[in-house]
């Protein structure tokens, strides 16, 4: 809210506990966190089981989070079915067969958009929009990490 709303930051402060100045605020929010993330990326110097859980636990966090959002809202039952379905196999397939983070976090982006394009919003989302970037970023950090790093 502070770029969005910025009279009522200074008028209310408070405000910027409770409120997340919509739809743009959420992307900048999004966006600078990714920025950061990128930033601090090579302070990290993460190891390849550091990057592995930090990549299963983006894969679970999405999964729970789509699968929840499937349940709590009022949608079609067979986009509910398929969307349950799609993610459960996927997840489950990463986290018993795929070792290699990079693999795993391309297979649950394509499935996820996949779900996504069966959802009655489609992908025009907020929340696939801030999936998609964050999912993007570990792939962006992952493909570094092995093509300049030299670390599988």
């Amino acid at each position: 809210m502070l770029v969005t709303d910025f009279r009522t930051v200074i008028s209310n402060p408070i405000t910027l506990l409770y409120f997340n100045g919509g739809t743009l605020g959420v992307y900048l929010g999004v966006i600078v966190a990714s920025l950061q993330i990128w930033r601090k990326r090579q302070r990290l110097q993460l190891e390849e089981q550091e990057m592995l859980a930090g990549s299963w636990a983006i894969i679970l966090t999405q999964s729970i989070y789509q699968m929840l959002a499937v349940l709590l809202n009022d949608n079609n039952t067979s986009s509910e079915v398929i969307t349950l379905a799609v993610l459960s196999v996927v997840t489950l397939l990463i986290l018993w067969k795929l070792i290699a983070v990079k693999q795993a976090l391309l297979l649950y982006t394509l499935s996820y958009l996949i779900v996504a394009f069966l959802q009655p919003l489609g992908i025009w989302q907020t929340a696939v929009a801030v999936s998609l970037i964050l999912l993007s970023l570990g792939l962006i950090i992952q493909h570094e990490r092995i093509n300049v790093g030299g670390k599988k």
